[in-house]
């Protein structure tokens, strides 16, 4: 059976399972995600935390239980190597695993380490940072 491999569990890969289960493709193929918390953070809720007009849990949802909804096998892993010409993905903690088809979308991580007095701020990008911010309010 042929297999599609998505890398990351945010907006793009959630919305390229969505479109692999909604072409049929989960019924199909062995679809996996891969994400290395296996949980999907809704990005623009994040600053509500701050005003407590959100928690965490509203503004997460565990990847397991939606992928397997769709069809599709959720690894929590962090992928540490792609090779691409041997259709293969490293990973840290299951090794190595191979597939047909890959779609890659694992996201930004933001640096701020080259903008000038970045250390004097709160920069907030992922839920870790938020509630970084908040134990320090």
């Amino acid at each position: 059976m042929r297999s599609l491999v998505i890398a990351g569990g945010g907006f793009a890969g959630v919305s390229a399972l969505r479109t692999a289960y909604r072409l049929g493709l989960t019924h199909k193929m062995e679809v996996t995600l891969i994400d290395r918390d296996g949980v999907f953070e809704y990005l623009p809720s994040l600053p509500y935390l701050i005003s407590s007009l959100r928690t965490p849990e509203e503004v997460t949802r565990p990847l397991e239980r939606f992928a397997s909804r769709l069809g599709a096998k959720l690894i929590k892993d962090e992928i540490v190597g792609i090779e691409p010409t041997s259709n293969e993905i490293r990973l840290r903690i299951n090794g190595v695993l191979g597939y047909d088809y890959l779609v890659i979308g694992l996201g930004a991580d933001v640096d701020y380490s080259n903008v000038r007095g970045y250390q004097y701020v709160y920069a907030a990008y992922r839920l870790r940072d938020y509630l970084s911010i908040l134990k320090k309010l």
